[in-house]
């Protein structure tokens, strides 16, 4: 179940229901929509599940020894897929290989007394699988989705059903302001 579902985007939207299937299945294509868009803008999974960050090297822009991870918040590193120096599919275990630093953005780094292991230096050759997002049963799960994301999915319901057409009036039909605002204590800088 979304952590924001079709029967709270309606009722935000405030408008009469006993309309046509048509109808609900806009607002459902427009909530998947306004999730996709706060996800994005927020560089936050609302609805817990696992993704896959692709990498070039082990190691940031600057040359230091960290990942950091693209989505959070994070729940758990299912593991670190890569190539080896000869090219070799190999696996980092998530218990001896490398450490999760929990933070925003959350990143992994090699084992206390260790370096990350040797790699081809091949476009997307290291795969990191992990958990992220809010609202999963899990004991280490994040927990339920902050209200400020929450209202800013529907704000943006809202807008796409209220502004169905790129332009109106002869004035674009940006994205609300509160919407960014709702989003930005979460957004990150990639390094």
């Amino acid at each position: 179940m979304p952590v924001v579902d079709l029967e709270r985007a309606k009722a935000h939207l405030g408008i009469d229901w006993e309309q046509s299937a048509e109808q609900e299945a806009l607002v459902t294509a427009y909530l998947g929509a306004a999730i996709a868009a706060v996800e994005k803008q927020a560089q936050t999974i609302l609805d817990e599940r696992e993704v896959t960050q692709q990498l070039d090297r082990f190691t940031d822009r600057c040359g230091r020894d960290t990942i950091r991870l693209q989505w959070g918040p994070v729940v758990s590193v299912e593991g670190i897929d890569y190539l080896d120096g000869d090219g070799v599919a190999a696996e980092l275990d998530p218990d001896t290989d490398f450490r999760l630093v929990s933070g925003v953005p959350a990143l992994l780094l090699p084992p206390i007394d260790g370096s990350w292991p040797a790699y081809r230096e091949d476009p997307r050759s290291i795969v990191v699988r992990y958990t992220a997002g809010y609202g999963g049963s899990g004991p280490s799960g994040a927990g339920d989705l902050p209200g400020d994301l929450e209202a800013a999915v529907l704000l943006m319901v809202a807008h796409l059903y209220h502004n169905r057409e790129a332009v109106s009036d002869g004035a674009a039909n940006e994205v609300p302001l509160g919407v960014k605002a709702f989003c930005a204590p979460y957004r990150h800088t990639l390094i």
